[in-house]
């Protein structure tokens, strides 16, 4: 009786984690991340009780050093609101990051199990998506249910990204067509979302997560980049000839970066430079949270990003009214200022806004971490086949740190947190098997 009841409640908490799981998709796909803006804590510190996550003491320090070069930086002001808005995506940031999946029964894949609602969510949006391209053919019809605010249908492009790995993954393991239909129905969805510069970082973890410095490697990897390259060229110059155009202006204007027409995404490093070198406190403990180029400073400082009138400020602290908010207001906007020119990027804003000793801190913490968990992923790759949940791991490591660099996306949970996620899923069947 006792085996039976233990069985029923297992059971019982399977289907919760179904269940789970799927609102998951939904919250991550479709028109309701925009909730995420409300409940990111909270949904990190469920998910910490829903899968057995421990807290790595490491979370404890970078927390604890965060909030006492918070209060050193009060010397340049008090900037709550810039603060507190910066700090309500930090703290989950730092939870995630620093989570240490608990060992589970083998049988559990709970990556299976979100990467299923995540297929089955991503083609309802997709086809929607396409439809609305038929209708409309232009660069930023192809939305489905995922909407353009925030992060836009750029997030869109991402998840499909995500989705093409996951399944070229399955292919490679099972053989079975279905993955490879998949795989190339992600990847082409992910091209309509026409999101270059999130494609060049999809293209950049896809190489770092499968290259070895080999002559062989490296003809391969030659080769299936100028067909990819080619293909993408095809692709846009048929369906969005104008999209192609923008593009090719931002890479000129990215060669030819005179100090007239440099991009501003590269302006954005000479001005911490410029700035922060002057002051070896700010460059050591940060300027305080949100108060240089990241997400936060533009949502709380300026009157015309993000439409919520009860986080803005008039105040502006220096940084960014000096070195960030020159190169980013309505009057210096125009058709082609896109990636290059936003001066937006994570690991910039780690720097400056939380300093070089934290920054450094996370590094070091994230490094540790992942050459941990790929010694054992290897091992249990080899030994248990566990080759989908190594290759999403490294994977979704790599892909999250060149989304940092290229724009703000610590700031984007709907992205970054649905990376971590997979990560730590990963990270979970990887320990739960090489510890049985």
């Amino acid at each position: 009786m006792d085996a039976i009841n233990i069985g029923l409640i297992a059971e019982k908490r399977l289907s919760v984690h179904h269940a789970v799981l799927y609102l998951i998709a939904l919250l991550f796909c479709t028109y309701f991340r925009i909730t995420l803006l409300v409940i990111y804590p909270l949904l990190v510190v469920f998910l910490f009780y829903l899968f057995n996550w421990k807290l790595d003491r490491n979370a404890l320090y970078l927390l604890g050093f965060t909030f006492l070069f918070w209060l050193l930086s009060f010397r340049n002001g008090i900037y709550l609101k810039y603060n507190l808005v910066s700090l309500y995506f930090y703290i989950p940031f730092i939870l995630l990051l620093c989570a240490t999946p608990s060992k589970i029964n083998p049988e559990r894949n709970f990556l299976k199990m979100l990467m299923y609602p995540l297929t089955f969510v991503a083609i309802i949006n997709n086809f929607f998506g396409l439809a609305q391209y038929i209708r409309i053919p232009k660069d930023d019809s192809f939305e489905g249910l995922y909407g353009t605010f925030t992060v836009s249908q750029n997030g869109l492009s991402l998840i499909n990204a995500i989705l093409f790995f996951y399944h070229l993954c399955m292919y490679q393991k099972n053989k079975k067509i279905i993955f490879l239909v998949y795989a190339i129905f992600f990847i082409v969805s992910s091209v309509m979302g026409f999101y270059g510069a999130g494609l060049i970082a999809f293209l950049g973890a896809i190489v770092l997560t499968y290259f070895r410095i080999r002559l062989k490697n490296i003809i391969i990897l030659v080769f299936t980049l100028v067909f990819i390259l080619a293909f993408v060229y095809v692709l846009m110059k048929s369906v969005s000839p104008l999209t192609l155009d923008y593009n090719v202006n931002i890479i000129k204007r990215f060669l030819d970066p005179t100090a007239a027409n440099a991009p501003r995404k590269i302006i954005i490093f000479r001005n911490y430079f410029t700035g922060y070198t002057t002051d070896i406190p700010d460059l050591l403990f940060g300027s305080g949270p949100g108060t240089f180029n990241s997400r936060s400073a533009f949502m709380v400082g300026s009157p015309t990003y993000f439409d919520a009138d009860f986080i803005k400020s008039a105040e502006q602290p220096h940084y960014f009214r000096d070195y960030a908010y020159t190169l980013w207001n309505p009057s210096n906007t125009g058709p082609y200022d896109g990636f290059m020119n936003q001066p937006f990027t994570s690991i910039l804003a780690l720097l400056g806004e939380y300093g070089l000793l934290i920054t450094l801190g996370i590094i070091y913490v994230a490094l540790t971490r992942f050459r941990q968990y790929i010694n054992t992923g290897k091992a249990a790759a080899k030994k248990f086949g566990f080759t989908v949940e190594y290759k999403m791991f490294r994977f979704c490591f790599i892909f999250a740190t060149l989304l940092l660099i290229i724009d703000n996306y610590l700031e984007y949970p709907e992205i970054l947190a649905l990376l971590l996620i997979i990560l730590k899923l990963s990270q979970q069947r990887l320990r739960s098997v090489s510890e049985a």
